[in-house]
């Protein structure tokens, strides 16, 4: 939905651009119709309205639930939106492997990152990175140390990469304070790289070559304004996957995995000592009945 209302909105300036020119180079020297007035306004309007497109991209540093929290409270203080304007949903990207459904259960493998992805007019851009720099970064390291793997490195999708938009790149630079040991060192993104904490860098994606996939919707608003997610669901700006429920997700997830893991050693360990309590217990009695019998014997 987001390419599709940016095309349907560069559309009439793109008519505008062709009936402007034809019509002036048809006009009477010295006559200005003002069918030509109005195209030219309109042309005014549209190349304003380039400078204030929206820019859709995405950010990842950590775990998305915290990430999708900060986007959505810029969203708010910065750019004053709520409700069915909000832009910052979870889900996954920079991974190699795009083929099939991208849940929960599969990212990792298919070497995928959670990343929150979010649109922002360009003019705003700056403002914007400030606050997400601020409340997801420190000292050019994302502040969530405790999710650890390739799963929750540092990315930023811009269209191009880092080898596209020069000036939205910069941009992204200066709003952190440059790069270490100020901020963090903004790299080229390949696809499926390994965990970025205590490296001090970001990966940048083309967002186009590693696209965002939407997470599932027990993934969205997980810490903030629960109530965002049922009026953008009726309004299909997000969408129920095809891909295991919640509880099926926890129960195949690695870290409930380990613990299910933990769990048994733990039972078997106890019920090993509760068998070999048992036994010595009762070898125990059973020496005591034949040192009696021999005692008897004896006598």
């Amino acid at each position: 939905w987001l390419k599709s209302e940016s095309s349907a909105a560069t559309a009439p300036c793109a008519r505008a651009r062709t009936s402007a020119a034809a019509m002036a180079r048809s006009r009477p020297r010295g006559v200005a119709p003002s069918a030509v007035c109005l195209a030219l306004a309109v042309l005014s309007s549209c190349l304003v309205d380039a400078r204030s497109e929206d820019i859709e991209m995405y950010i990842g540093a950590g775990c998305f639930w915290h990430v999708q929290k900060v986007v959505n409270m810029a969203e708010e203080m910065v750019l004053g939106r709520s409700g069915t304007d909000i832009t910052g949903f979870t889900g996954y990207a920079g991974g190699r492997d795009s083929k099939g459904d991208i849940c929960y259960t599969n990212y990792g493998g298919k070497g995928q990152t959670e990343v929150v992805v979010f649109r922002v007019p360009r003019e705003r851009v700056s403002e914007f990175a400030k606050a997400l720099w601020s409340g997801l970064f420190e000292n050019g390291e994302r502040q969530d140390g405790v999710n650890r793997g390739g799963e929750y490195r540092a990315a930023l999708g811009l269209p191009g990469g880092a080898s596209g938009d020069a000036e939205l790149l910069e941009i992204w630079d200066r709003a952190q304070g440059g790069g270490p040991p100020v901020g963090a060192a903004l790299e080229p993104g390949a696809g499926d790289e390994e965990d970025t904490y205590g490296k001090r860098k970001v990966y940048v994606y083309d967002s186009t070559a590693f696209p965002f996939h939407q997470a599932e919707l027990y993934h969205q608003f997980h810490d903030y304004k629960g109530n965002y997610l049922q009026p953008l669901v009726d309004a299909g700006r997000l969408r129920d996957l095809d891909c295991p429920s919640e509880t099926l997700a926890m129960l195949q997830s690695p870290m409930m995995t380990a613990l299910i893991c933990l769990v048994a050693a733990i039972l078997c360990c106890c019920g090993c000592m509760f068998v070999w309590t048992r036994m010595s217990s009762r070898a125990e009695r059973a020496g005591a009945r034949d040192a009696q019998k021999v005692g008897v014997l004896s006598a």
